[in-house]
């Protein structure tokens, strides 16, 4: 034991030495431990950004500015290239129109034209709408109602919502070309429809398969049908945009 006690006696010797030491090793000390904080710390925040973030892409034409583009779209072309690009695990394909039960067609900053319908609109607008506009006219504008059309009636990212519920009625073929659709709860609710009712878009006849609930007024005024259908109606051969999921890397 006497090679402990000489041990003891010599760390004691000299005081600045034996403070240096043990201020030395509770540097260290601290250092080691706010390196594992800040790692746990940068790792929180990685995972909270990677499911905010999700892992969907949308594709859209060079230039494009809101729902309707720049006038320009995609093809048939470029969605083989985002189906086939690796990694990708679907690319789904949206057409978008736009119909008003007026009785003149306007055009939007794309060039498009909005096509007419039996519905009333049921797009809320802002409460001080009579003070905007300078001539009082944006009083009186009724958005126009926004159809979507897809080959994936149900995918969430098409209306860019968390929450997709259909509460009556039941999806169908999005590959079809029939005239049937998803009609918003809000829509639905403005204009008394149910599974089975009928409406006109386009001087076509379209059938209420179902109506769905996002959670969102907004998005619960729009109505989802088959791509095919929309293309039909609209006149329309491109694709507005491509919603592409990528497969998730851990």
């Amino acid at each position: 034991m006497s090679f402990i006690a000489r041990g003891a006696r010599n760390a004691f010797r000299n005081p600045i030495r034996t403070g240096s030491v043990i201020a030395i090793l509770a540097l260290s000390m601290g250092l080691a431990l706010t390196m594992l904080l800040a790692r746990g710390a940068v790792s929180a925040k990685i995972s909270s950004v990677k499911s905010s973030i999700g892992n969907t892409i949308t594709i859209s034409p060079a230039g494009a500015q809101g729902f309707e583009g720049n006038g320009s779209t995609l093809t048939a072309d470029d969605l083989a290239k985002a189906k086939s690009t690796a990694n990708v695990s679907s690319a789904t394909p949206v057409v978008s129109a736009r119909v008003s039960n007026s009785t003149t067609t306007s055009s939007s900053p794309d060039g498009s034209t909005t096509g007419t319908t039996s519905l009333e609109s049921a797009s809320v607008r802002p409460a001080n709408d009579s003070n905007r506009g300078g001539n009082g006219n944006f009083a009186n504008f009724t958005p126009p109602i926004r159809i979507i059309g897809t080959t994936d009636l149900t995918n969430k990212q098409i209306l860019n919502v968390n929450n997709f519920t259909i509460t009556s009625g039941k999806a169908f073929d999005g590959s079809s070309s029939e005239n049937v659709a998803l009609i918003g709860k809000a829509l639905a609710e403005k204009n008394n429809l149910q599974v089975g009712s009928t409406f006109t878009a386009y001087d076509k006849t379209i059938t209420v398969a179902g109506i769905y609930d996002t959670g969102n007024t907004f998005t619960n005024a729009g109505i989802i049908m088959p791509m095919a259908s929309v293309q039909n109606l609209s006149g329309q051969s491109g694709i507005n945009s491509i919603i592409v999921e990528v497969i998730a890397i851990n």
